[in-house]
């Protein structure tokens, strides 16, 4: 059914050469929404036509006024589709009598119908709301002009010279749908004469569009209707230069049907129209109807170009790390070791004890009325490092960036006689990570993108180790269909393309980096140590690759192994490629000295 935001449409409809006629009068009109008034008993009653309605609809104070009149259904009790979404409500059947028409016991259903009032509309109203069931029968035109409905049950058609014609379908539940062209787009619409707003586009039309990022572009920031013009709209024979239109954006009621692309009102069918739902079509005479407001306007842009990586998708993967810690060690312990991370001298947060709620609070202090904390918090928990239009916004908004570089370590204990060849980088900058070196890390065999997406790497990777003498490999490998490849994946991911010169990072022979984001995951507690062993295990990388004995002494070791020893540590670390001996040999050489460098020998 329609719902009316204020001010619902309705259809009234007149015939031309009738054959047995029945003229109702236009008592109101609000905008290209109609009024009538009908006689039941002896009493007269208020009543806004709509075909967006897939029934009638009575105020509880109808109902009452009707008394006996009415035939109860409650067989026929159900669940209706409002603006506010679904609601229970009580079955009547209603039958009129019109002159020589009979509308027998059409379905009708208690609801809130009191749309209008004296103050803003002019007239206190509606008794109820007539649906497709009292219009589908027959042959209605609505002349606003003339303030009249009337309702025929013949026509000729000959007579319509000068008139336009809108193809229309009956589908679903009697819902008239038709298409419209513009912009090089086709839309599959509903026709809604109890909708307000000349077009309001449903949920996944707005995604398909991009229609939220198309506003916020020029200037949109949440508060009240996003309204915008659509240009040069032709549907059928009628052609509109432009009509002011608006979204809805939620996750039910009645504006997210998928069946079709939105509703759309009476105001393009103009003051003078007639509804033709046996003969399939829409006649309309006359331009459509203006259709204004006192707020800002924007413009839907046919060739709006957008790339939905972004940053944002990085900041989901840290929220999840910091819930993760808050796990094994406390929430506001989590917080603070992450502001010393990112070099923050003062952090400020409120702890409710809900843990994704607070933190992405911390991350995005300006909130926006569109994007709220709860928004993104269902969206990170249900569709985890994915693009999303909130995140990406109050990314935005907030100007959360990673500006620093890669903050250098100087090496220690055991392992520090190889600070000559090898030099080791902090990642202070996780969108970097994932954008330069994610694809280094699957040319070389570290990862698989099967296994491990670039969305979940900056989450899942604590080191990575590079020889300088690979970028060529590298730089070579980036012009394969599977380097162009991996860097859309980046692209995607984070909205940048990767670095294919890695040079400025390296100074010596070897470059390796810690990532403390994901080591964070563990808890604070561990921290410390989770750090000191990812240190260990990027050098260790390193000197598997500056010593030949190094690589004599990991092939002996695990060929010593017991097969079921194999098999476990293969299990344990799923995204290697271990079908590569080298990356076998070097992974198992690392683990098993990581926490004790001091036993290994190479002399």
């Amino acid at each position: 059914m329609t719902i009316f935001c204020r001010g619902v449409f309705l259809f009234l409809f007149s015939t031309f050469i009738m054959a047995s006629s029945v003229e109702l009068p236009i008592i109101k009109s609000v905008g290209s929404l109609v009024i009538t008034q009908v006689k039941i008993g002896e009493k007269d009653y208020q009543f806004l036509l709509d075909t967006g309605s897939n029934a009638n609809f009575l105020s509880a104070e109808t109902v009452k006024s009707l008394g006996k009149t009415l035939e109860r259904a409650p067989e026929k009790d159900t669940f209706v589709n409002t603006f506010g979404g679904r609601q229970k409500s009580e079955a009547y059947k209603l039958t009129l009598k019109l002159g020589g028409f009979e509308f027998p016991k059409m379905l009708s259903y208690v609801m809130n119908t009191k749309k209008f009032n004296e103050d803003q509309d002019g007239i206190n109203c509606c008794d109820g709301i007539l649906g497709i069931d009292f219009l589908k029968d027959n042959f209605v035109q609505v002349n606003l002009a003339q303030k009249k409905i009337t309702i025929s049950n013949t026509f000729k058609k000959k007579n319509l010279k000068g008139w336009k014609r809108i193809p229309i379908k009956m589908v679903g539940k009697n819902i008239i749908s038709f298409k419209c062209e513009a912009g090089g787009s086709s839309f599959n619409f509903r026709l809604d004469s109890g909708n307000e707003i000349p077009i309001i586009f449903h949920t996944h039309k707005v995604d398909d569009l991009l229609l939220r990022e198309q506003m916020f572009s020029q200037g949109y920031q949440g508060a009240g209707l996003p309204f915008f013009h659509v240009e040069n709209l032709k549907c059928g024979e009628v052609k509109t230069p432009k009509v002011l239109s608006t979204y809805f954006y939620g996750a039910k009621g009645a504006l997210t049907h998928k069946f079709v692309d939105g509703n759309v009102g009476s105001h393009i069918l103009g003051k003078n129209y007639i509804l033709d739902l046996k003969n399939g079509a829409i006649w309309v005479k006359g331009e459509a109807l203006d259709f204004k407001i006192g707020t800002k306007t924007y413009k839907y842009l046919p060739d709006f170009k957008f790339q939905k990586g972004h940053r944002s998708i990085i900041h989901q993967a840290v929220s999840l790390i910091v819930n993760s810690c808050a796990e094994a060690s406390a929430f506001q312990d989590c917080v603070r070791k992450l502001c010393s991370i990112e070099g923050k001298k003062l952090c400020v947060f409120k702890e409710t004890r809900k843990n994704f709620d607070d933190f992405v609070k911390y991350q995005y202090p300006v909130q926006t009325r569109d994007c709220s904390i709860p928004r993104l918090v269902q969206e990170l928990r249900f569709r985890p490092v994915q693009y999303n239009y909130c995140w990406y916004k109050l990314s935005e908004v907030n100007q959360a960036y990673y500006p620093k570089k890669f903050k250098p370590i100087e090496l220690k204990g055991h392992l520090a006689m190889f600070g000559s060849q090898v030099s080791l980088l902090e990642v202070s900058n996780p969108v970097s990570l994932t954008r330069d070196f994610y694809c280094y890390a699957v040319s070389q065999g570290i990862i698989n993108e099967r296994t491990l997406p670039a969305t979940m790497f900056g989450l899942s990777v604590k080191g990575l180790t590079l020889s300088k003498k690979s970028l060529s490999f590298y730089r070579d490998w980036m012009k394969t269909p599977n380097g162009v490849k991996c860097q859309e994946l980046v692209l995607s991911t984070v909205g940048e393309k990767p670095s294919i010169k890695l040079e400025s990072y390296f100074d010596k022979e070897y470059l390796a980096l810690v990532n403390p984001y994901t080591i964070l995951g563990d808890g604070v507690r561990q921290f410390d140590e989770s750090y000191r062993v990812t240190v260990n295990h990027e050098l260790l990388h390193a000197i598997y690759a500056l010593s030949p004995k190094a690589k004599k002494l990991a092939k002996s070791m695990w060929e010593g192994l017991k097969e079921d020893q194999k098999e476990s540590f293969k299990k344990a670390h799923p995204s290697y490629d271990f079908e590569n001996e080298t990356i076998l040999y070097r992974e198992y050489f690392a683990y098993f000295y990581q926490s004790k460098p001091q036993d290994l020998r190479l002399q």
